[in-house]
């Protein structure tokens, strides 16, 4: 599909952002169309690749999308919340469920959370980075993490990917959503990272 949208803006290269799963998805771009990509920063890649412990983490990700199917969203939203170490969410109320607020919320968003807990994660997890891919392709590629997201598991994501590349990762304002958070800090410092000279 990405690539289907680049289609679309004729033949010059792009110039492209991906964040979280996103960037896992665009490591696939690389991989299959390298010649329409000028530049592309990956921010946080949850990848099991990267990590200390992919089969473990495969693992973890695979049961937050099991817990959906047997228990719903809200118990599988609990999981994915402290396998990725984010805190700081909003509480739920007594018992451990979800407040009204919450849950029109995500009345608002059924699907795309459906979607996510249900299956998104479970296919990021079994993505096989080929790092080879990403080391030889004709486009700059950039491994970036949140300023304020150390310890978080797509961080670890970002530094693993940087360390296999062989580079220093770029550090963006805010934490893993720093783009929402932050966004103009965040927006300068991606204009910096773009004029910056090739990382691999």
């Amino acid at each position: 599909d990405a690539h289907r949208l680049l289609q679309q803006f004729g033949d010059d290269k792009a110039y492209v952002f991906a964040s979280s799963g996103g960037a896992v998805i665009a490591m696939d771009l690389i991989k299959k169309h390298a010649d329409r990509l000028a530049t592309v920063v990956l921010h946080e890649p949850p990848a099991p690749d990267f990590l200390s412990d992919p089969a473990g983490t495969r693992a973890a990700m695979a049961d937050v999308c099991d817990t959906c199917a047997t228990a719903g969203v809200w118990a599988a939203a609990q999981k994915f919340m402290n396998l990725v170490g984010i805190q700081g969410g909003p509480a739920p109320t007594e018992g451990g469920q979800p407040t009204p607020e919450q849950l029109e919320a995500m009345a608002m968003m059924q699907h795309n959370i459906e979607f996510f807990f249900g299956s998104y994660i479970r296919n990021i997890a079994n993505y096989r980075v080929d790092v080879g891919a990403l080391k030889a392709c004709s486009c700059k590629v950039v491994a970036a993490v949140g300023a304020d997201s150390t310890g978080q598991l797509a961080h670890n994501g970002g530094l693993g990917l940087a360390r296999q590349l062989g580079v220093e990762p770029a550090v963006f304002p805010g934490d893993h959503g720093g783009f929402d958070g932050r966004p103009e800090e965040f927006a300068a410092r991606l204009l910096d990272v773009l004029e910056e000279g090739p990382s691999v």
